[in-house]
Order: C-alpha cells, then sequence, then structure tokens
C-alpha cells in the first residue's frame, strides 16, 4: 500500500506520518531499511558482474586506468548507502526553501525525502539488475539517466504535496533543481576529497 500512493498520492502517504497517523503506512525509517536491504542485492550483483571494476570513464577520456576504475568501484560498493543518505538533507533544503505553502520544519522534509529515496531506490534496483545482468556495459549510462528520474519524482511529490498552481510551478521546480544541483556537486566534491585522502585517485605528476 506504502509502495501504491506513494505513486498516486504521496502527499496521503507523507502527511499522514506528520500528522501522526503512524498505522495506515509503513514509518519512513523501515521503508528505507527495505530500500537499503534491496540495494545490498544489486550491489551484491555488480560486485560480481564487474570483478575488475566498473569503467568510469565513459566519455573515453582516458582519465581512469584499470586500477583506479577498480578502486572506485571498491569505494562505491563499501559507501553506496551512505553516500545515498547523504542526498536525503540535501534534497531537504532545497525542497524548504523552494516548496513550503504547508510550512514544514527541517525534519518534516526530511521525513518526505527519506519516503522518496526509498521509493526511488526500490523502484529502480530491477532495471538496475537487468542491465547489470544483460548489458553491463551501460551501467553507468542508466545511472546517469536515474539521477534524472530521481530528481523529476521528488518534483512531482513536491507538487501533490504543496499544491502548487501551474503559475508558478516552474519557478519553484527550478528553484529546486539548482539548489540540489549545487548541493549534489558539493556532495561529489566531498566524495573526491574521501577518495583521495583514501589514495583511491591521485592527481597526475607532472614532469
Amino acid at each position: 500500500k506504502t509502495f501504491k500512493h506513494l505513486f498516486t498520492r504521496p502527499e496521503a502517504v507523507i502527511e499522514s506520518f506528520i500528522s501522526g497517523a503512524r498505522k495506515k503506512y509503513m514509518n519512513p525509517i523501515s521503508y528505507m531499511a527495505i530500500a537499503i536491504t534491496l540495494t545490498g542485492i544489486l550491489l551484491f550483483f555488480i560486485k560480481r558482474v564487474f570483478p575488475e571494476g566498473i569503467n568510469f570513464d565513459i566519455m573515453n577520456t582516458g582519465v581512469y586506468d584499470a586500477e583506479t576504475n577498480k578502486k572506485m568501484t571498491d569505494f562505491m560498493l563499501n559507501f553506496y548507502n551512505i553516500l545515498f543518505i547523504l542526498q536525503i538533507p540535501i534534497l531537504a533544503i532545497a525542497g524548504m526553501i523552494s516548496f513550503n505553502e504547508k510550512k514544514y520544519l527541517f525534519s518534516e522534509h526530511l521525513i518526505c525525502f527519506m519516503y522518496t529515496q526509498a521509493q526511488y531506490s526500490i523502484l529502480s534496483i530491477p532495471f538496475s539488475l537487468i542491465v547489470v545482468l544483460t548489458i553491463p556495459q551501460h551501467y553507468m549510462s542508466l545511472s546517469m539517466f536515474l539521477v534524472v528520474i530521481m530528481v523529476s519524482y521528488n518534483i512531482y511529490v513536491l507538487r501533490r504535496i504543496h499544491k502548487n498552481e501551474s503559475s508558478g510551478f516552474a519557478l519553484k521546480a527550478f528553484v529546486f533543481l539548482m539548489l540540489f544541483g549545487v548541493g549534489y556537486m558539493f556532495l561529489s566534491l566531498l566524495q573526491f576529497i574521501w577518495m583521495f585522502a583514501s589514495g583511491v585517485v591521485s592527481f597526475p605528476r607532472i614532469n
């Protein structure tokens, strides 16, 4: 019921929990736990299908060699869920600034995006598994496409919750995209610093 209504009536699921009706739907922590468990299955198959690492050089620039790809893949497998969860406060900040007609607190926005991120994860895992097991060379391209799906779904949920009229929706969606984009780049920078500090990536030596 929670899975179905997060597509058809996401505002009912989220507002029910925030208003105190805790038995009608799964709580966001339990729902996120299911998503993380299912993600573990996906990561298991990724490790089996890509024993030498995922090719992160999708533009064929030659920046990443085989050793770097292997290290980056191991890093992703070890910290994927942490990096995924860190997107929730970024989404919450973007949502609170751009869509907040109901004056939700930051903690209430966190609840909203725990539901949406868990829903997105549960939905995307079957597609990711199919790609990994059939056309693994396109996995990175799918990952980039799924980010678009994730952001689009979150905007859809925000519009349903705050019942935006069409006249102001485009601007609010644009602001949300910009704020999330800045936050996403900041998280990517932190990830790169983390990988550099761990020796996963390094700067090329200048002769």
